[in-house]
């Protein structure tokens, strides 16, 4: 098999579960299996190139540690002040602030009867009101993290072994994250023993920190899902599609995996509009939609645009688009708005929108193409399952109005969509 993002994930995957939060750089599976240059940000090239000069020493491991110092000690000293008096809580919903998160923690709230702890593993103050991590348990965690990031380095497969100090680098920006979020959870149930469940948006270094913590935890899917992700070994998965819950299945065999249900709106009932899901991207990424647009236009239908929370919505306000849509950010989600204004077709450039559109009934149509890097890497086959623009153009504007082609599409993409590994 060759050298590829899933088969190089898989692998380390494999390798005990200790390790993976120190190994699940992504990008760097990403660049290998494109053979292409690894891209990191200035911290993380700095750090690279602190690594590589130390480790002409036999010093790296003492940078490792530095730097895992310094940022856990910050998130030590940021985590906020315990508040007063005890709540009852037996769940912690974990966000990251996601398009879709104010809909998730308030359907899980709603599951879980209102006893739940909502935290943000992007702001560190969050955690400390709940419970404050002692000084003297970071360290400690730190010193054993630590340690096991170089040992990590030393298990990487023969086909991996030559990309140690990125690993090392990846592992070092990670490791005060790491260490002061296992801390945290290693305490929690001394402080609320009913503590059932601890659900995460993200597999991030927070929810490796947890499950090595031994705690209950459930991974609630909000996108599209990749090929090059390690995942942590969590206990429960509600997944969005079936190829990726097979995924989820072939990963993390004693996991629980869940199919998350999704209302079916039929073609008898769906208006005459286009709905158009945005997305977090570039300006350059997001003029793709430019031409797109130009062609509803002629065909004179409506056209809705739902924005996503975190874009620049500056690109929607341009003058050149007066007229030609609708802002629809009302609904509280993707799914609200999907029954409410019942589009013909749902356009978006890689969203998970297509992905609900789909398991609604209704017909998605992807800009994108087999060139862009991230529907590569997709678990989720976005090309088999949605049309794409403009390259089936004619077809596109058939089943606008005709029924039959219609519900043959919808079949069509469909097809094998629920062969999953039991």
């Amino acid at each position: 098999m060759g050298l590829t993002k899933g088969t190089l994930a898989a692998t380390l995957q494999s390798l005990p579960k200790s390790l993976h939060w120190a190994l699940a750089d992504s990008s760097l599976l990403q660049a290998l299996a494109s053979q292409q240059p690894v891209q990191r940000g200035s911290r993380g090239e700095r750090l690279y190139t602190l690594i590589s000069w130390a480790d002409r020493f036999r010093l790296s491991g003492w940078v490792l540690l530095l730097v895992g110092l310094v940022e856990a000690l910050f998130n030590w000293r940021r985590q906020g002040s315990l508040r007063e008096g005890r709540v009852a809580v037996r769940r912690l919903f974990i966000g990251f602030g996601a398009g879709s998160e104010e809909a998730l923690y308030l359907k899980y709230q709603a599951e879980a009867e209102g006893q739940v702890a909502r935290l943000s593993q992007v702001d560190v103050s969050t955690f400390g009101p709940w419970r404050r991590a002692g000084l003297g348990q970071v360290l400690t965690v730190l010193w054993a993290a630590h340690r096991t990031a170089l040992e990590a380095a030393t298990r990487l497969p023969e086909s991996l072994a030559p990309k140690r100090l990125h690993f090392l680098t990846f592992a070092g920006m990670r490791l005060g994250s790491y260490s002061f979020m296992r801390a945290w959870f290693e305490g929690i149930r001394e402080t609320y023993p009913d503590l059932t469940e601890v659900c995460f948006l993200s597999a991030d270094t927070p929810a490796f920190a947890a499950v090595d913590a031994g705690m209950p935890t459930r991974h609630l899917q909000h996108g599209f899902i990749r090929h090059s992700l390690l995942l942590p070994n969590f206990q429960r998965i509600d997944a969005l599609t079936c190829n990726e819950a097979r995924h989820y299945r072939l990963r993390l065999p004693a996991a629980r995996v869940e199919l998350t249900t999704f209302p079916d709106i039929a073609c008898k009932d769906l208006s005459r509009g286009i709905l158009i899901a945005s997305v977090y991207e570039r300006q350059d990424e997001m003029r793709r939609i430019i031409p797109f647009l130009e062609w509803t236009r002629m065909q004179g239908r409506p056209v809705w645009v739902r924005r996503h929370p975190r874009e620049d919505q500056s690109f929607w306000a341009g003058d050149s688009f007066e007229g030609r849509f609708r802002i629809e950010d009302g609904d509280a989600d993707f799914l609200m708005a999907l029954q409410r204004l019942r589009p013909r077709i749902v356009v978006s450039w890689y969203s998970t929108a297509l992905a609900d559109a789909l398991n609604c009934g209704i017909v998605p149509v992807t800009i994108n193409n087999e060139k862009t890097p991230s529907v590569v890497d997709m678990v989720y086959p976005l090309l088999d399952r949605a049309l794409q623009w403009p390259r089936q153009q004619a077809h596109i504007a058939r089943l606008m109005h005709d029924d039959e082609l219609y519900r043959e599409t919808i079949r069509a993409l469909r097809a094998n969509n629920s062969e999953v590994v039991a």
